[in-house]
């Protein structure tokens, strides 16, 4: 796996270089970066943590990319990409580390019309593009998808997209290893499909499904429903997640989740924003969601609220609040999680 790697980037920067110069080829440099200072002012006894969060205090950037796309002609375009992020209590074991870049995507797109193939370390549709987009955020907050682990966002394999009717229908697929950035470590593949139909202006509705095969019959399916609409000064969206994993004792996993978010511009550089997600069943990996460890035995209404100053074009700063509520188990509340933030964000 790890040979793969290596050809498909020597690959890839064999082909930039090798880019005939009676050709329009063009590259780009970009870059995004976000991160918050957070008072953990009330939260949780988490399980199998190395510290008390409770009253902890943090600055640390949760992501920082820094991309190279290059348009080889008309119909070829690669990228390549690089992630960092501050480790949060408990990585590491605890014990403070460097921040230490990986390869995020390396990819190569064919599109010679409305249809295109893509290969290499490339994004998924699992919630990259509509989902993500639509929520606005990602600098505050994960999708819900991502934050409660139902996949990953890019995933080494082949894919292809396109659109039919002037755009109103746009459909996705893709069959993977499964293990996202990670080297692959079995046979087992994962297939995504994502249809997408925009029947009005602003109104965007799409139907996923994924499923991965897994060692000893524990196979994983999820599946989830979108619905967004979008006018100039605001946007309101929703969606519902199943997901159901095999267990290896026996027996079926399942979580299923809901989740609503909205944002208004107030006035041009401010906006306001909510999303409220709420999880039918505990999340039993919650605890290790990192930045916002969950309760693992319990079912997590999370509430996020906060507003958008565009300091200048392409700087925003974010002061935000996160709530997790919890119901009662065996007679039991697990505390409420509440977490105010300053969170910054720019790209260039």
């Amino acid at each position: 796996m790890t040979r793969r790697i290596l050809y498909l980037m020597l690959g890839l920067l064999w082909l930039i270089a090798s880019a005939p110069l009676n050709v329009a080829a063009e590259g780009k440099i970009s870059g995004v970066v976000f991160g918050d200072f957070a008072w953990f002012a009330r939260y949780h006894t988490v399980a199998g943590s190395t510290t008390n969060w409770e009253k902890k205090t943090a600055f640390w950037i949760r992501r920082g990319y820094f991309t190279y796309d290059h348009t080889f002609d008309e119909h070829f375009s690669g990228r390549f990409r690089l992630e960092v992020n501050s480790p949060d209590f408990d990585d590491n074991g605890g014990v403070a580390d460097l921040v230490r870049p990986y390869v995020k995507e390396a990819s190569l797109k064919w599109r010679p019309n409305h249809h295109g193939v893509s290969a290499g370390m490339i994004t998924t549709p699992t919630w990259v593009g509509l989902v993500e987009d639509h929520w606005g955020y990602r600098s505050v907050e994960r999708t819900p998808l991502d934050l409660q682990g139902f996949g990953g966002a890019v995933d080494l394999g082949v894919g292809a997209d396109g659109s039919f009717l002037d755009d109103k229908l746009q459909y996705a697929v893709m069959v993977g290893n499964g293990s996202g950035t990670r080297f692959e470590v079995n046979s087992d593949k994962k297939f995504y499909g994502a249809l997408t139909v925009r029947p009005l202006d602003g109104l965007a509705l799409r139907a996923y499904g994924d499923y991965e095969t897994g060692f000893g019959h524990t196979d994983r399916v999820s599946l989830y429903g979108f619905a967004g609409y979008t006018r100039e000064r605001w946007r309101l969206g929703t969606l519902f997640a199943v997901r159901r994993m095999q267990l290896t004792a026996g027996g079926n996993q399942t979580i299923k989740l809901i989740s609503g978010h909205g944002a208004f511009q107030i006035v041009k550089w401010l906006w306001g924003f909510a999303r409220i997600d709420h999880l039918f069943d505990p999340n039993p990996a919650g605890n290790t969601i990192q930045y916002l460890p969950l309760e693992e035995t319990a079912k997590p209404t999370i509430a996020i609220a906060g507003l958008d100053f565009t300091v200048r074009k392409n700087i925003h700063l974010l002061p935000n609040v996160e709530t997790v509520f919890y119901n009662t188990v065996a007679g039991v509340r697990p505390r409420t999680d509440i977490v105010p933030r300053v969170t910054f964000a720019w790209n260039f």
